[in-house]
Formats: C-alpha cells, sequence, structure tokens
C-alpha cells in the first residue's frame, strides 16, 4: 500500500473532502489547503510527494512553487485538476506536470499520481 503524501488544493470545502477521501481510500495520505497561498504554507511545512490543484487555485499555486528559492518546492510535481478543459493549457503553461478533468474519476486520479511520483520523484543512486 502506497504511503505517499498529496496536498489536495481546492477553494471548495466539499470537493476537497471528497478528493481526499478517495485518496486515502487508494493508501495515499491527503493534506488539505484552500488557496495557493495556503498551500505555499503546507507544501512548505508537510513536504507532500505530489500537489492536486483546482482551476481556482491552480495555475497560480504552481507559478508560486515554480519560483520559490527552494529546489523542493520547485520541483514538487502538480497535477491539475477541472471540469473546464481549456484550463489545461493554463496548467501546463505553468508548470503543472499534467491534468485530469472533473467529474474525478479516482482511478485515473491515482494512476496520474503514480505516474508523476514515477517520472518526477527523485532518484537515488546505489552504487
Amino acid at each position: 500500500m502506497a504511503y505517499e503524501r498529496v496536498l489536495v488544493v481546492d477553494d471548495s470545502d466539499a470537493v476537497r473532502t471528497v478528493v481526499a477521501e478517495m485518496l486515502a481510500s487508494y493508501g495515499f495520505v491527503p493534506v488539505e489547503a484552500e488557496s495557493a497561498e495556503g498551500a505555499l504554507r503546507v507544501a512548505a511545512s508537510e513536504r507532500p510527494d505530489v500537489a492536486i490543484v483546482d482551476q481556482h487555485s491552480g495555475a497560480q499555486f504552481v507559478r508560486l512553487l515554480r519560483a520559490s528559492p527552494d529546489e523542493r518546492l520547485r520541483s514538487l510535481p502538480v497535477i491539475g485538476l477541472s471540469g473546464r478543459p481549456w484550463n489545461e493549457r493554463e496548467f501546463m503553461a505553468a508548470g503543472a506536470c499534467c491534468f485530469v478533468r472533473k467529474p474525478v474519476d479516482v482511478y485515473r486520479l491515482a494512476r496520474a499520481i503514480r505516474w508523476a511520483l514515477e517520472v518526477y520523484r527523485p532518484r537515488v543512486e546505489t552504487g
């Protein structure tokens, strides 16, 4: 079972709670924030492995992360989440690693998280 920490950023308490519960059912450890600024603080203190961000806070949060002096924050993989397909371009231009459409299909979202972790997680050299 996975124990990766997933930051869930959405301005709607209801949506945030539902997404967090769905992720927990897949073995992820959800951490929640309701705004881009709050999410930046949570990311700095909670050290999530990946972030899921809605259209309201999305691109702003990604831009804040990518401008951070903290390398760990700059490299945090972010998945954009929106019911508006035209938001995908904005998320990707800001530096998100991928985009998932609402309504949320938890299986697709879990696959996107696992993909982002596989591709963007720092590799530890053994030797």
